[in-house]
């Protein structure tokens, strides 16, 4: 089963829109308002910012989060936000009983109200809020926002901003429209959209509900103007929630949810006139408006004439609603939104054409036709380059590394005078000295243009640092192609050796680390074989660094040591005559320091050609087949998927403090002890240990818990011996007492499993090969010289933490003129091992650079030109799923999409598919609906792919 999922999603999480922290000084935003009516106090409320994906902000949980205010005695909040906050706002209010806090509800009937327990309760009489009452208002435009008023109706209004409605099963492409609710996002037009629907169907004419202070029979207004009666009409309305929770015998929570969900939403953000067609009928606006006038005259208050007109207005809309369910639209946000989604549908058409160009190598649609051409002979170029002049870099790497390595080994065994014996990859190679320059000298009788020249140095005072500087210019002529690295006064080429001893005669040199520094390299291919003339295909890098771990394999320590690619970087071009396409190839691997390869220096050989990076992008895994990473995705040399080492660990004890190493003697610190006990693991090139002691007679036992590798020893600070553990204390274990030994401890830790039956030493890293499983088998007491086989469980690949591969076409046309419209083709990624891949692919035409695009949260990631399509794809054994993840780019029009092919059977799950934005501004989205895939935009427009 193959298991997928791309590391990119990281990258692209869009930025979030803080209102909490203020930056630069600015004054904060002081904004105040009404919950419920004024009727709920002690209720919090946080101010939530909009993300760039329509996402309230939210902690690592995935809870919505924002910094708590609270409500005062008379419903009322005051805040304070970010001054430099900008965008939409959430306003979130919910009960609250942490911290000291008692959120409670205030009856406003003047008949009385039920509580949460159905419990009668008085006029004015406060009662506690269920524990998930919760309200929600949602407006735009912080830097504008003072007042905001959260009630029912605002409830209604977020929740229909924040859901997107999708076919129920019958869509077809002339009928697309959707029905059933699912969450999706907020956007500046989705707000206002609802805002001003809501508006229009509670007949509210001066403002947006959030907007609208609502009346309350505790703060009474006699003012009799148009805001005064909205006001009021806004006030009675929210009263109706008490009033149908009374007469109804439910919850607030039970009302507002056949509200919202039992019928608003379920019409699609509509509602019926008068319900005579359901059993039981929805909540309708007559049941509403009626509900209102009946809370008005239940109030008694004949003296306010905004109560009275808002109470008259809406029973004289009631008296003429039918049983029809309502078409009301609210207004666009933005004048230009029609044209906005206009392009966006002509996009998404280009979109299809230009994924398909990608696939079939044809892009005659998103690229003009010069710049089709000159890509197609980019790719031309660039495999040419993998297979003619790629090799080259191994034939000029092998000889600089062996005249180094050469160098090395006879100055240990002072013999490079008279001759040191070295077996060479190049049969006729060989080495001269000269020992009045201390120079060493490459040739090779089969290769006539090659000459390698240079002398070993210590760098500075430190005996442990080599640096090998190469006299003159480094020439490498093989079958297919000539190496040149400069080397001059000025800048001269050298490789720096890092050693973990001194140089010891008849002792191979413990190298750990080489690193290689180039100011230039010149690798031109032959026009033929072993022909004397060249082709005009020449790569220059201007500035070429590498770097090589050494690695062993403790378990066959006469193996010498292997040398590991950790990192590589190539800045430089590919000239063909006339073109030229800049090339930068940057690879960092990942356990370099852990791998033992099956060669003793890396094959530099990097080849992955476009089309098999296409195939794979299609989740092809054949698409990896024919690539050649440089020794990359391999198991270590000699070592078998699910292999056993037999009697690879051994329990040891010492008795003595006198008999530990002295490395170990001088990690521990311990100056003085009454009683002393050592027990360890040892395993090939290292050990796991526990010194069990005690300073004085009365103490109770310490222990400190100690780890080697290859002789250097890392031991933790001391603890009690009773809170040894790794799931539980060993003082809690029925077998601790004061007279438990080294030994006892080391079972009590095997012993000491999780929910998963894995004890604290389950395992040994063995470096240069992997992780084993340690078989412990039915042992119930460890003893001085045990044994225990051990079976590999994740071998030690050489994976690549990142590479990064970039190609820009700086081609001139017939005329000779450079070209105006380059191309930029990119891929990075990275391959931890075959199960852990992640890449992303891009090609931009008129390309103008990488940038900082805020709005997505990409930096140095995605190029910019006049069209880009870029794509990520990867593989990962942790999650069960395909991914993909388009961004295609169009002048103003973007689309970000993420695709799941699942492996599992799981059913689709509730999240779009893709953004699609206009000027940075969110105006529509992607999902699969009952397997078609439809883009529904902000306008409630639709189009399938």
């Amino acid at each position: 089963m193959r298991y997928v999922i791309f590391l990119w999603l990281a990258v692209l999480i869009g930025c979030s829109n803080s209102v909490d922290e203020n930056v630069g000084g600015l004054p904060n935003i002081e904004i105040t308002g009404l919950l419920l009516n004024g009727n709920i106090k002690d209720a919090s409320i946080q101010v939530v910012g909009i993300d760039n994906y329509g996402q309230p902000q939210r902690n690592a949980s995935g809870e919505i989060y924002a910094d708590r205010f609270f409500s005062d005695e008379n419903g009322r909040y005051n805040l304070s936000i970010n001054g430099a906050a900008t965008g939409s706002l959430l306003f979130v209010v919910k009960s609250y009983f942490e911290e000291g806090h008692n959120t409670q509800i205030r009856c406003a009937l003047k008949n009385g109200c039920l509580d949460e327990a159905g419990d009668s309760v008085f006029y004015g009489q406060w009662y506690d809020a269920a524990n998930d009452f919760e309200l929600w208002a949602v407006v735009n435009d912080a830097q504008s926002i003072r007042q905001v008023h959260v009630g029912p109706l605002t409830h209604l209004a977020a929740k229909l901003a924040f859901t997107e409605f999708v076919s129920n099963g019958t869509c077809s492409s002339a009928n697309c429209d959707g029905v059933v609710p699912v969450n999706n996002m907020f956007t500046p037009q989705s707000i206002h959209e609802a805002n001003t629907r809501v508006q229009a169907l509670f007949n509210s004419s001066s403002n947006i509900h959030g907007f609208l202070e609502p009346f309350s029979p505790f703060v009474s207004s006699t003012l009799d103007s148009v805001v005064a009666v909205d006001g009021a009409k806004h006030g009675l309305l929210n009263l109706t929630l008490q009033y149908q929770a009374r007469e109804e015998n439910k919850t607030l929570n039970q009302v507002l949810a056949s509200w919202l969900e039992g019928a608003f939403l379920k019409n699609a953000g509509q509602l019926y006139g008068d319900d005579q067609t359901n059993t039981p009928a929805q909540w309708s606006l007559k049941t509403a408006f009626t509900n209102a006038n009946i809370v008005k005259d239940e109030l008694a208050l004949p003296d306010n004439a905004s109560l009275t007109s808002a109470a008259s207005a809406l029973l004289l809309i009631a008296d003429g609603l039918s049983n029809t369910v309502t078409n009301e639209k609210g207004s666009n946000y933005s004048e230009t939104l029609a044209d906005q989604i206009a392009a966006a549908k002509v996009f998404v058409g280009n979109a299809q054409s230009w994924i398909a160009d990608y696939e079939t190598k044809s892009f005659g649609n998103f690229l003009d036709d010069d710049t089709a051409t000159e890509i197609t002979s980019m790719e031309a170029q660039w495999e040419a380059f993998q297979k003619t002049l790629g090799p080259e870099l191994q034939s000029v790497f092998l000889p600089m590394v062996q005249i180094v390595d050469y160098a090395l080994i006879c100055t240990a065994n002072n013999s490079c005078a008279a001759g040191q014996a070295y077996s060479f990859d190049e049969l006729t190679a060989s080495i001269a000295y000269e020992a009045n320059e201390s120079r060493f000298t490459y040739t090779a009788d089969s290769q006539p243009n090659t000459l390698v020249k240079g002398q070993l140095l210590n760098f500075g005072e430190n005996t442990l640092i080599k640096s090998f500087t190469f006299s003159q210019d480094i020439y490498v002529e093989s079958a297919t192609g000539l190496a040149i690295v400069q080397s001059r006064n000025d800048d001269k080429a050298n490789i720096k050796v890092y050693l973990d001893s001194a140089l010891q005669s008849g002792v191979a040199p413990a190298v750990r680390r080489i690193e290689f520094d180039f100011p230039k390299i010149t690798l031109k291919a032959k026009t033929a074989v072993n022909a004397s003339t060249y082709q005009d295909l020449v790569y220059t890098a201007d500035t070429a660094t590498l770097v090589m771990q050494g690695v062993k394999d403790p378990v066959r320590p006469n193996e010498p040591i292997h040398f590991n690619l950790e990192s590589l970087s190539l800045l430089g071009e590919v000239s063909n005559g006339s073109d030229v396409l800049d090339v930068e190839l940057i690879i960092n691997g990942s356990n370099a320091s852990l791998h033992y390869p099956a060669l003793r220096f890396p094959d530099l050989n990097f080849v992955w050609k476009s089309s098999d990076i296409k195939n794979y992008a299609q989740f092809d895994a054949s698409g990896l087949d024919n690539a050649e990473f440089a020794g990359w995705l391999e198991l270590p040399s000699n070592v078998v998927m699910g292999e056993t080492l037999s009697s690879a660990v051994s329990y040891n004890e010492l008795s003595a403090f006198s008999q530990l190493p002295a490395a170990l003697k001088t990690e521990l610190q311990i100056t003085s002890y009454n009683q002393f006990n050592f027990g360890e693991l040892r395993y090939p090139g290292g050990a796991t240990a526990l010194v069990v002691y005690k300073q004085k007679a009365s103490d109770a036992k310490t222990v400190k818990q100690c780890n080697e590798i290859d002789g250097q020893w890392l031991c933790s600070d001391p603890v009690a011996l009773k809170d040894l553990g790794c799931e539980s204390a060993y003082g809690n274990d029925a077998s601790f007492n004061d007279d438990v030994t080294v030994a006892d401890a080391f079972l009590f830790l095997k012993n000491n499993v999780n929910s998963d039956g894995v004890g604290c030493i389950p395992e040994v890293k063995i470096v240069g090969r992997g992780v084993y499983e340690i078989n412990y088998g039915a042992i119930t007491q460890f003893t001085d010289g045990d044994t225990f086989d051990v079976t590999l469980e994740t071998p030690h690949y050489l994976g690549v933490s990142s590479f990064s591969i970039r190609l820009l076409s700086r081609f001139v046309d017939g005329a000779e003129k450079a070209d105006d419209t380059p191309v930029l083709f990119s891929v990075i990624g990275a391959f931890t091992d075959p199960k852990n891949i992640s890449v992303a692919f891009a090609v931009s035409h008129d390309f103008i650079g990488f940038g900082n695009t805020s709005s997505l949260g990409l930096v140095e990631v995605i190029p910019y030109g006049e069209r880009t399509l870029w794509f990520a794809i990867g593989n990962s054994s942790d999650a069960e799923q395909n991914s993909v993840i388009y961004y295609i780019l169009d002048d103003a029009v973007s689309l970000l999409m993420t695709g799941f092919d699942y492996t599992t059977g799981e059913s689709y799950h509730d999240a779009a598919l893709g953004f699609i934005r206009y000027a940075n501004t969110l105006v529509g989205t992607l999902r699969k609906e009952n397997g078609l895939y439809v883009i529904r935009y902000t306008d409630g427009s639709w189009q399938l792919l």
